[in-house]
Order: C-alpha cells, then sequence, then structure tokens
C-alpha cells in the first residue's frame, strides 16, 4: 500500500514538473516573470528536470529569453538524455499557461514535504538517546529544520504595495492605539527612545562593574511592574542569586548582606533586614506580570527553543541575556568572532520571529581603560562588527566616580546611558541614579 502510494505521488510530481518546463517553454516572456519568485531547481524532483529549470533560469537572468527554446535548450536536453520529441512533447501538451504560477506553488508545497520527511528521517535515523542533553540538542534540530522550511514557505507571499501600507499606518494612527513597546521605567530613556519595539535587539554594554546587571535587573522589574511577561537568560550568577539581588534593590537591603555570615556560616540579618526582605518578596510577587528565569549554559538554539516554549505556554513580552560572551558556541571549531557573529545574528532572528524585543548584555573592550576619555563608544563593543551591524539599540554605560572616586563616599553615583545607536531615532546620553548599596538603577530626580 505504501508503495502504491508512493508510485502515484512520484508520477503526480513527474506529471506536474513536465507541465511546468511545458509552460516556460510555450511562452517565456510571459510565464517567466509571473512565476521568477516561485522558480528554484532545488524544488524540482528529478535531475533531468532540475539541470532544464537551471537553464531556463540562467538564460532569463542574462536577458536571453529568446533562448528559452528547444534549440537554445538542445545542449541541455542532449545531456539529460531528452530528445528533441521530448522537448516538443511537453510543449504540445499545454493547455494553457495561466495556471503556471498554481503548478510551481503546488511543486514547491511538494519540495517542502520532502524536507519535512528528511527532518522526521534524521530525528528517527538517530541512536536511542538517554541523556537529557542529547535528547533536547536532537528536539532543538528538529525545531530549527521545521523553522527554515517555514521560512521557506512565507518567503512567497504575495507583495505588499505601498498603498496597502498606507492603509494600514493610516488606520492604526486613526484608532490611536497605544503603542506595543516595551518600557524600561527609566523615564528619560523612554523618552528617548520611545520604549523598545517588537522585533528589536537591544545591546546594553559596560565594562566590568559598571552597572549592566543592575540596570538589567532595574529594568525587568520595573517591566513586570507594568505588567509584563519577561523571561531573563544569568548564565553568570545563579537564579538564586539573581532573585537575591533583586530583592535587595526592591526592600533597599545592603547587597553584602548575603556574602556575610557568622561563626556558623549563617546569614548575618537585623530584625530590620528580615522585614525589608519579607516586604520586597511580597511586592514582587504582587506585581501583575512575570518573571521567569534560566540561568543554564545554553546555546543561542537552545535560548531559541525556550523562547518559544515560554512564549506558547505563557505569552511573552520580552527577553535579557546576561551576557553574549557567556552563550555556549553552537560551533566550537569556530573562531570567537564567528561564533559570535552567529549568536548575535541568530539573536536578531529570535526578535523579529517572536515579535518581542530581545535585550542583551555585552561587554566593551578593555582597551577604552588606556585612554584618556572612557566613556564607551559603539566601535569599543568587544568583536563589535556584527554587533554594531545586527543591534537596533546600542545602550552603553559609564560611571565617572567608577574612575573618578569623590573623596568622600556617597551611596549614589550617576550613570550615564549612552544610546550610541538608535536605528529608528536620535543618539545621545540620559543620566540616571545608581544606588551602589542595593545595585539599583532609578530615575533621577
Amino acid at each position: 500500500m505504501i508503495a502504491e502510494t508512493n508510485m502515484i505521488a512520484q508520477d503526480h510530481q513527474a506529471k506536474l514538473e513536465y507541465e511546468i518546463i511545458g509552460c516556460l517553454l510555450t511562452d517565456p516572456e510571459g510565464v517567466l516573470p509571473e512565476v521568477e519568485d516561485l522558480l528554484k531547481a532545488d524544488y524540482f524532483y528529478y535531475q533531468a528536470h532540475k539541470k532544464i529549470i537551471s537553464k531556463i533560469i540562467d538564460l532569463y537572468r542574462n536577458q536571453k529569453v529568446t533562448d528559452i527554446n528547444p534549440v537554445g535548450l538542445l545542449d541541455v536536453f542532449t545531456e539529460t538524455n531528452l530528445t528533441m520529441k521530448d522537448c516538443t512533447d511537453m510543449i504540445n501538451s499545454v493547455v494553457t499557461t495561466a495556471n503556471t504560477r498554481s503548478y510551481c506553488e503546488k511543486l514547491k508545497n511538494i519540495y517542502s514535504w520532502r524536507e519535512i520527511q528528511q527532518v522526521a528521517q534524521q530525528v528517527l535515523g538517530e541512536r536511542m538517546l538517554q541523556d537529557s542533553d542529547d535528547i533536547q540538542n536532537l528536539i532543538n534540530k528538529a525545531q530549527d529544520g521545521l523553522q527554515r522550511i517555514s521560512d521557506g514557505q512565507q518567503m512567497h507571499n504575495e507583495v505588499i504595495t505601498m498603498t496597502d501600507v498606507l492603509k494600514d499606518v493610516t488606520e492604526e494612527v486613526l484608532e490611536n492605539k497605544p503603542l506595543n513597546t516595551l518600557k524600561t521605567g527609566i523615564n528619560k530613556l523612554d523618552q528617548f527612545t520611545g520604549g523598545f519595539r517588537d522585533d528589536e535587539l537591544i545591546i546594553l554594554a559596560g565594562r566590568t562593574s559598571m552597572g549592566k546587571t543592575a540596570i538589567s535587573l532595574s529594568m525587568m522589574e520595573n517591566m513586570i511592574k507594568q505588567g509584563k511577561h519577561i523571561l531573563y537568560f544569568s548564565l553568570e550568577m545563579s537564579r538564586g542569586s539573581m532573585v537575591q539581588r533583586m530583592l535587595s534593590a526592591v526592600g533597599h537591603i545592603n547587597s553584602r548582606k548575603w556574602k556575610m555570615t557568622d561563626d556558623q556560616n549563617k546569614l548575618i540579618l537585623t530584625d530590620d533586614d528580615i522585614y525589608r526582605l519579607t516586604a520586597a518578596a511580597g511586592e514582587l510577587d504582587s506585581y501583575p506580570g512575570e518573571g521567569f528565569w534560566e540561568d543554564q549554559p545554553h546555546t543561542v538554539e537552545d535560548i531559541r527553543a525556550k523562547v518559544r516554549k515560554i512564549k506558547r505556554m505563557h505569552g511573552l513580552d520580552g527577553v535579557i541575556i546576561d551576557y553574549i560572551s557567556l552563550i555556549t558556541p553552537t560551533y566550537p571549531q569556530h573562531n570567537p568572532n564567528e561564533q559570535l557573529t552567529h549568536a548575535i545574528r541568530t539573536l536578531k532572528m529570535i526578535a523579529k520571529e517572536m515579535k518581542i524585543p530581545v535585550i542583551v548584555l555585552a561587554q566593551i573592550n578593555r582597551g577604552v581603560e588606556s585612554r584618556q576619555e572612557k566613556r564607551p563608544l559603539v566601535s569599543d563593543l568587544k568583536d563589535s562588527g556584527s554587533i554594531e551591524q545586527e543591534a537596533d539599540i546600542a545602550l552603553l554605560l559609564y560611571r565617572d566616580a567608577y574612575y573618578n572616586p569623590p573623596e568622600r563616599y556617597t551611596p549614589v553615583d550617576e550613570i550615564e546611558i549612552i544610546v550610541g545607536k538608535n536605528r529608528n531615532g536620535a543618539v545621545g546620553t540620559v543620566k540616571a541614579n545608581y544606588l551602589k548599596e542595593f545595585t539599583k538603577v532609578t530615575n533621577k530626580g
């Protein structure tokens, strides 16, 4: 029964390919402009047909449409052991060329089905897996394969005209619905950027101890307070340590308290500390949004799988990754710059695919320490080429008190958030308060 079904499918495939080539030979000037976007040799199953289509596409793109005829294609027909009679039979079988695009769409769908079968066969061909990491890697591989096929299916959607876009934009403006942006809660930054938009990749960078994690946690708290769902990948610290830092920030508990122990190795907490801790936990729990934590080593493909899962199960408004250099390389054999390029481009794809902002923490090159002006530039980003290219917004952190400590201790430093790149707006600098004891960033009064 299966063999019979496959024979029927192959017969249908051969007939479809035969009809498409016949249509192209019948009226190349009229048909090719209509189906050029759907015409790829890879979509054809039979090698002879692949070579004929490759030749036709090559002639068309080299503006030699008049050569797309039995004589002009004689060499490729001869090479594939087809005769001139085969060629004329293809042409004579055509009743109308009006359905050529429909034929090409069917052929592409069949090709996608073959691709899906290959993904399934790769999964089924794996040895029995018992280790959870191996199983997850296989799931990721299957998901990536299916996503690639899905992306290919969507490449040939109907062309959107300027009129269509103008209509959509005008309707949105007249309806005056709230824009779907993610606000950081740092007011001057939100005013400057308008908030983080869906599909944007935001780089948050600074030298060591400049406050990257502090500001990312402050942003997360503010977002959850607004009712948003945020997924935080902590690749440097455990989720427990990150929540401790958030409790310190919300409850104004000195962050050093988490490291101070007595002779029995117990935390030294006062009654006031415990009161503040309890109140902070209650406040965080009362927020209308939700935070999700992940602190295991991940490749960028693992990150994509986790983002998909959380969005499907709980809904997701944004992702924060701390930080990019700690993402496990997908291709360890590649050099660091190639690894970073792959990671940053995949993160950008995640933002576009999931329609959420992705905020990625990154390091600034230590070269900034050797110059007099220590405020970072976008070009100071470690392996900055691909980051500069893919980022929609680049935020660079600078605290003057770190390099020029005041004579007398102050609990609050000024932190500069330098908008070094803003694809959809202006660049410049906004200032906020950095509360050192609580590792928290707040609005400047």
